[in-house]
């Protein structure tokens, strides 16, 4: 683990944690790939811009998006995040939990991949909450 790789997971963490998107974008690489597997799905994107675009687009598409919980976890070449996310309020609130690995130079990210949970809606988390036993929320 390289000091470089060390402050991009530090840079990382704070873009997730303040949904500071234009600083994950200045973070990639010309030609990053940008890797989506949502539920039962994928698809890449190849570009900074086109990237960029389309993690922005997934985001605005939410009414009150909002992060609530984030781990940053430094790798070889890059960072794992782990991350919770919420929109909505109430019974029309939902709950997404997502992991993204990003592959770099230790400075710069070359490849984004996004393994999804998909959003969860009200009923479904009040049934997990009942009947899926969870160690830790």
């Amino acid at each position: 683990m390289t000091t470089t790789t060390t402050n991009l997971t530090d840079t990382v963490r704070r873009c997730y944690e303040t949904q500071d998107w234009d600083g994950l974008a200045a973070l990639y690489a010309s030609d990053v790939l940008l890797d989506m597997q949502p539920p039962g799905w994928r698809y890449q994107i190849q570009g900074a811009e086109a990237a960029s675009s389309q993690w922005k687009a997934i985001v605005d598409q939410f009414e009150d998006f909002r992060v609530t919980w984030v781990r940053a976890t430094t790798t070889d070449d890059g960072v794992v995040v782990e991350w919770e996310m919420h929109t909505g309020h109430g019974d029309s609130g939902h709950l997404c939990r997502q992991a993204d690995v990003l592959h770099g130079d230790g400075s710069s990210i070359a490849e984004h991949v996004v393994f999804c949970t998909g959003m969860w809606d009200a009923a479904t988390i009040a049934r997990q909450k009942a009947e899926a036993p969870m160690i830790r929320w």
